[in-house]
């Protein structure tokens, strides 16, 4: 049956940082892991000469070795099958970043580096010279006196249990991060701030979370990854002292790349 790279690619999914994938991702099933479908459909693609959206299947296939391997055997063999003829094994597997400045030229090979590149209007090019991909993330810092909520990447936002305006001192009541992943992410982290008349009820955490930190004015979750979807997370609290809060923004974001993020508004809270 003859097919196309269209037809392939109408199949495809897409992770937040733009690779291409095609199966199920939390599948155990041999043939439908992601994993493997990927691989499949870049031998595909590679055929069909669609070699821009294959590159794109290619990094869905590094990045899903974040031990430094696949899961099994079986999908290491069929990931191999796919990539081994189209790459030059007698060459050094490297990311070779090149950037000019002021019209000199730099290769670093030892990455991440951090360089400031001098005054506002220099003109910088980067690109990657070497055979492996490399990810380059560049992003502002400012402050906003009365943030509102943004982000199209993930969209995020906070409730009491009960959906409570008032809380009661003395009284344990949780607060709710809802977060809608809009696309496959790795490598997440969600802050949620309390307000300041409260204190911790106890220090739980999710089994699904890679780790916790408590702070006295916000948690922070680390999550290795997020599958697209709506998540939840939860802070057992304890209302300690009358008055009016803020309750400042939470935020999710990636945490190697801040650019792509989620932000809900600010807002107050009683204690009575």
């Amino acid at each position: 049956m003859p097919y196309t790279a269209a037809d392939v690619l109408a199949l495809k999914r897409e992770t937040m940082l733009g690779a291409y994938y095609w199966g199920e991702e939390n599948s155990w099933h041999p043939e439908h892991t992601s994993p493997i479908a990927t691989a499949w459909a870049y031998g595909l693609l590679q055929e069909l000469g669609a070699t821009e959206a294959a590159d794109k299947a290619e990094l869905y296939l590094w990045d899903k070795r974040p031990g430094g391997y696949w899961r099994n055997t079986y999908e290491s063999a069929q990931v191999l099958m796919q990539l081994m003829p189209r790459l030059n094994l007698t060459e050094k597997m490297e990311p070779v970043l090149e950037l000019q400045v002021f019209g000199q030229t730099h290769l670093y090979t030892e990455l991440p580096i951090r360089k400031p590149v001098g005054l506002p209007q220099a003109e910088v090019a980067l690109k990657n010279v070497g055979n492996t991909p490399l990810y380059l993330s560049a992003s502002t810092e400012r402050w906003l006196d009365a943030p509102e909520a943004a982000g199209t990447d993930f969209t995020i936002r906070t409730r009491f249990a009960g959906d409570k305006q008032v809380l009661k001192r003395g009284e344990a009541i949780q607060l709710i991060a809802h977060v809608e992943v809009k696309k496959a992410a790795e490598y997440v982290m969600v802050e949620i701030p309390i307000p300041a008349g409260c204190t911790y009820e106890d220090k739980n955490r999710h089994w699904t979370e890679m780790h916790r930190e408590y702070y006295r004015d916000r948690v922070v979750i680390f999550c290795r990854r997020l599958p697209e979807g709506e998540h939840q997370f939860t802070l057992n609290l304890q209302p300690r002292f009358a008055g009016t809060y803020t309750l400042n923004p939470a935020q999710v974001s990636l945490m190697y790349f801040p650019t792509f993020f989620g932000r809900s508004g600010m807002r107050q809270v009683e204690i009575r």
